[in-house]
């Protein structure tokens, strides 16, 4: 019995074999005008209403203070680099063509947080993360792209039970009540 790994067990046949697989993958990941046009947000958004953990300032060291502007508010980013490697656990979700849902756990460890703040109440939390695995032999090795997180407070209630994959989609009714009155 041979140890070599017979590709024509899976139907690949050399080049052709693998033009087929990278045109599968690319119609897997290219989303149809349709899906890019869907008012769905799948599961960029998911809420937690006990409230997600985030970030103690304290455990940062600010690097960059900045104003920025979204849904026509204006609000500051403070962006800080953790003191220690702070390693994350975060779930993740999608759902198959089935319409079955799956959980995936990725080991994350934060680059940068920053908050998000109008008239000095913070209204976001944004968290900048590598996924990474650890290997006997080559140690922690990092993969994938960096992974970003918003977790906004909702509703002024200082918890942030909202978490959005990437950058937040919209500046929340009561913090853009506060920014009126500036």
């Amino acid at each position: 019995m041979s140890n070599s790994f017979d590709r024509s067990a899976f139907g690949f046949r050399g080049i052709a074999g693998c033009i087929s697989i990278a045109m599968a993958f690319v119609a897997w990941v290219e989303p149809t005008p349709a899906q890019v046009k869907s008012e769905s947000f799948g599961f960029a958004r998911v809420v937690d209403e006990a409230g997600w953990k985030v970030p103690e300032i304290s455990s940062g060291n600010l690097k960059e203070k900045k104003v920025q502007s979204h849904d026509g508010v204006n609000f500051t980013e403070n962006r800080y680099e953790p003191r220690v490697r702070t390693e994350l656990t975060a779930l993740t979700y999608y759902m198959d063509e089935k319409r079955d849902l799956y959980q995936s756990t990725k080991h994350l460890e934060l680059q940068f947080f920053s908050t998000l703040e109008v008239a000095g109440k913070i209204f976001a939390y944004r968290t900048d993360s590598l996924q990474f695995g650890i290997s006997a032999i080559a140690g922690r090795m990092y993969f994938g792209e960096r992974i970003q997180f918003t977790f906004i407070d909702t509703d002024g209630d200082g918890k942030y039970e909202t978490r959005e994959y990437g950058d937040f989609l919209s500046v929340p009714a009561w913090v853009k009540e506060i920014s009126k009155k500036e």
